[in-house]
């Protein structure tokens, strides 16, 4: 299931296939995308796949990308996040919200993209 610009819709195509299809549509491979942010942000787990910088669209994963029940939550989307002992809950700017276990790894996760895009954005 994909939901981009408040619709949603099934998609044919297996996660990493979507992901690999939105970065070539950007010029660049997956798996380069994917090496460029381990290299650069010194981290080997939970990668991030960011299909376009100036649009700030990053997709990260809420668990390991082999379970079933992985969601992968577009960045640029998210208009709040909010930290609680056990959980955290992701607001979007559409108005819809999802809860997330590991609330500290999707902390990180955030921390992460915003180091990455500030590294990375030209002015």
């Amino acid at each position: 299931m994909v939901k981009e610009d408040e619709r949603m819709y099934h998609a044919c195509l297996s996660t990493h296939n979507y992901l690999n299809e939105m970065c070539l549509m950007n010029g660049f491979s997956l798996k380069g995308r994917q090496e460029a942010f381990i290299y650069q942000m010194k981290t080997k787990k939970f990668i991030p796949v960011v299909v376009n910088i100036s649009k700030q669209e990053v997709y990260f994963p809420t668990k390991s990308k082999k379970a079933h029940d992985c969601i992968w939550i577009n960045y640029a989307n998210i208009q709040n996040v909010m930290y609680y002992h056990s959980y955290c809950r992701i607001s979007f700017k559409d108005g819809t919200f999802l809860d997330c276990d590991h609330p500290k790894r999707i902390r990180n996760s955030m921390h992460l993209i915003f180091r990455f895009l500030n590294k990375n954005t030209p002015f």
